[in-house]
């Protein structure tokens, strides 16, 4: 039997935010315009990367990113209890930064709703994950538009969930 790790945890989380990260956001959404709406669109992403820096991308977009993983081999067993860091990751660009602003903390919101204490399993039923988010950072709002002929200036802001991936797997 091959070890599953990083590559197939990686494609299993990133179907799951392509496929409930659309419910999620319009539940923000609702929710942020009850009881005024600002009118914030929050489009679900158009593009998914599991290495970064794309410079060349749409937003929104979403990065799902391994920094490193813990095999904790003080634990001596015929099965894989390892932990690895993720970087999960939504950029969005918008025309001023204070609708920016709240259009990404909506983003990490729905990122975290539908990830924090999340568990999956492979379809063989061969790795079982769960998902922890630890942290959220935002990036500075900063000037876009300079990457190609926009005719209006854009913004581009970001937020980044810090997640503990706890992998199991049997050998």
């Amino acid at each position: 039997m091959t070890r599953h790790l990083v590559e197939p945890a990686t494609d299993l989380i990133l179907g799951y935010i392509a496929a409930n990260i659309p419910a999620a956001l319009t539940d923000i959404r609702t929710d942020r315009n009850n009881p005024v709406n600002l009118g914030l669109p929050t489009p679900v992403p158009q593009e998914y990367f599991i290495a970064s820096p794309y410079m060349a991308l749409n937003p929104p977009s979403i990065f799902i990113v391994c920094d490193s993983i813990d095999f904790k081999k003080d634990r001596g067993a015929n099965f894989i209890c390892a932990t690895a860091k993720y970087g999960i990751a939504a950029i969005a660009e918008g025309l001023n930064t204070e609708n920016l602003t709240r259009q990404t903390w909506r983003y990490q919101a729905a990122l975290s709703q539908i990830l924090d204490n999340l568990s999956l399993t492979s379809s063989d039923n061969t790795l079982r994950l769960k998902i922890i988010v630890r942290a959220a950072e935002f990036s500075e709002s900063y000037d876009a538009s300079s990457q190609g002929n926009k005719p209006a200036k854009r913004w581009r802001k970001g937020v980044l969930l810090r997640c503990d991936v706890e992998f199991y797997e049997a050998l």
